[in-house]
């Protein structure tokens, strides 16, 4: 499990076979959870007084019920300033260039992850405020996030680069009719 958002209810853990469960970069507000010993994990956020994987050193305790914010794709947005959500900002266990993040965003601003250190919890597609859609960087009309398809903000082989315009039909960007009117 990596950057969820566990609101509520009951976390169980079902297992096949053997091996370790993966906890990484979660927020559980106020979510009953296994107990400690079913998972392996560090960066998780959790509410004061509330039940917790681990005792892990890189974890965030909120002192209180978080208030989150909506913004253009629904609920559960940080303030960048508050004290509480705002201590997840850049608070994970990885950059979110590895965690497949740079396209998305925690806060209301819709600032891009980039190359930062994660955030802790649930991301959204970043969406420009200027038109209220996903980012598109290089105009192309398909969101960034599409684009770099691996998340890491790279223009890798078997991807379009989400910097440069590149039209699905090979148009280059460039006014295609260019309309002269004759001397007399």
């Amino acid at each position: 499990m990596f950057n969820n958002l566990s609101r509520g209810g009951t976390l169980t853990l079902a297992r096949q076979g053997s091996g370790i469960a993966l906890a990484y970069d979660n927020l559980f507000d106020s979510t009953s959870l296994p107990g400690p010993g079913d998972f392996t994990g560090n960066n998780n956020g959790y509410i004061t007084n509330k039940t917790r994987l681990t005792a892990a050193a890189n974890d965030k305790v909120l002192t209180n019920s978080p208030v989150y914010l909506t913004s253009y794709l629904g609920s559960y947005y940080y303030p960048t300033n508050d004290g509480m959500l705002s201590t997840l900002i850049n608070a994970g266990s990885r950059y979110a260039t590895n965690a497949t993040l740079y396209h998305y965003c925690t806060t209301t601003n819709q600032v891009k992850e980039a190359g930062s250190m994660v955030d802790i919890g649930f991301h959204w597609v970043a969406v420009d405020p200027s038109t209220g859609l996903p980012y598109d960087a290089d105009g192309d009309g398909i969101p960034d996030y599409l684009e770099d398809t691996n998340g890491n903000g790279v223009f890798n082989s078997g991807e379009t680069d989400w910097t440069t315009y590149n039209s699905p039909n090979g148009l280059t960007g460039a006014t295609g009719l260019i309309i002269y009117t004759p001397l007399k």
